[in-house]
């Protein structure tokens, strides 16, 4: 009888767990605040610009309306690149988007090649799950732009639209 008892349990038990690993996961598309980079002296070819990956969890969690806790997954569904004005847009020949966090690696979240004016839309990274990065206060944001002239300084900004599944 115990034996059988035993059984039904561990029946029931894996039902119920293959009922739980099989619902599918909610998501939800945000948008992130502006964020900007910038840098000096710059000069013709490969450049480094950084800024703070100013979107971390909490402010997620409050867009969603899901607790951070309930967050287990965050892609990047596009990046926009947002330049001052044309004439500095003319001197960027390629953008790359990448994230990096003391305790995280460097990781590239999107690029552009070409651009459609001073606000583009750049070939997004969306197999990248950037959670990790969101839970971590340390994280940058780091454009490497390939330039065609000297520069004093450059600033860009960066709008991310993330999928979010919780």
């Amino acid at each position: 009888m115990a034996k059988y008892c035993f059984s039904r349990i561990a029946l029931l038990s894996i039902l119920v767990a293959f009922t739980f690993s099989c619902t599918e996961k909610k998501t939800k598309q945000v948008t992130s605040e502006t964020m900007t980079a910038s840098g000096e002296y710059l000069f013709e070819g490969p450049n480094t610009l950084q800024g703070d990956f100013s979107f971390d969890i909490s402010a997620l969690s409050s867009k969603t309306g899901v607790t951070a806790e309930d967050i287990s997954e965050v892609y990047v569904e596009s990046i926009r690149v947002i330049f001052e004005n044309s004439e500095t847009q003319e001197v960027v020949e390629s953008v790359l988007i990448q994230l990096v966090s003391d305790e995280l690696p460097l990781q590239s979240a999107g690029t552009l090649t070409t651009f459609t004016g001073t606000e583009s839309l750049l070939n997004a990274n969306k197999e990248l799950d950037i959670l990790s990065y969101l839970k971590d206060p340390s994280s940058q944001l780091i454009v490497d732009a390939n330039l065609k002239s000297e520069m004093d300084e450059l600033s860009v900004s960066v709008v991310f639209e993330f999928t979010v599944k919780h």
